[in-house]
């Protein structure tokens, strides 16, 4: 990691989000209907629902993608002299969201040694040579070999790319990471390896993780939390803790 990336720690609120799309000659959708959410350092939150109850949209939200209707979301740190909001240049510092189907998002013209230093350099952060140094530590930390610094996206294979998606969202030192359907595309083995790598990165930085998974069985065994979403709301936490209990017991999907 670079010296002079700060580990972020606070935490990310979201406060009565509404969003709604649709309308003018179309109904209105409600995909987020007054929710309230809070994730700190530390903490990987699975977030659960049905196909279309509003989890990416909140995601979304989150990351500064999408404005609400009506809600604030902000970050502020554990000591609380810094608050950002998502219209801030530094909120893509402190949230990243890393998408479905990861290694996609790589862009396939650039080494991988390139797509890890341009966050760091959008930032303005370190000298070339620091990036450089710093890209390779995340190779070396995401279980990737020297070698792949060399190579374009298309070199390696889905598990790799996705370790790469990865290790340029943590690089920053951010104080949350959203993961939608991230590592769906990856099988079972290669999901529980690299879940087994981010709660490893975790310990040395507090990053926060918020897990929207595909197989929320894996998942809720790493998982410190559940949030339970439905219709564009999230449930009370004693629901939701039931549920983690039910998944680890394979009772439900």
């Amino acid at each position: 990691m670079w010296p002079e990336v700060s580990r972020a720690r606070g935490v990310v609120r979201a406060r009565g989000l509404i969003k709604r799309f649709g309308g003018r000659g179309r109904a209105a959708v409600t995909a987020l209907d007054g929710v309230d959410f809070e994730i700190g350092p530390g903490e990987r939150i699975l977030l659960s629902g049905a196909s279309g109850c509003g989890k990416t949209t909140l995601a979304r939200c989150l990351a500064g993608m999408e404005t609400p209707g009506a809600g604030a979301v902000d970050w502020e740190d554990e000591r609380g002299g810094e608050r950002i909001v998502p219209a801030d240049a530094a909120w893509r510092r402190r949230v990243q969201l890393v998408p479905q189907n990861a290694g996609a998002s790589l862009n396939p013209r650039w080494r991988i040694l390139d797509l890890l230093c341009e966050p760091a350099a959008i930032q303005r952060l370190g000298s070339i040579e620091e990036r450089r140094r710093g890209a390779l530590e995340w190779l070396a930390q995401m279980g990737l070999p020297e070698t792949a610094a060399g190579l374009r996206p298309a070199q390696l294979s889905g598990g790799q790319r996705a370790r790469v998606a990865l290790a340029r969202a943590l690089a920053l030192g951010p104080a949350l990471v959203i993961l939608d359907e991230s590592l769906a595309s990856l099988d079972l083995p290669a999901q529980a390896r690299i879940l087994n790598l981010l709660v490893e990165a975790q310990k040395a930085s507090g990053v926060a993780y918020l897990f929207i998974a595909h197989r929320p069985a894996l998942v809720a065994a790493v998982a410190t939390g559940v949030a339970l979403m439905e219709r564009g709301r999230i449930g009370e936490r004693p629901a939701a803790e039931e549920y983690r209990e039910r998944l680890r017991a394979g009772r439900a999907q």
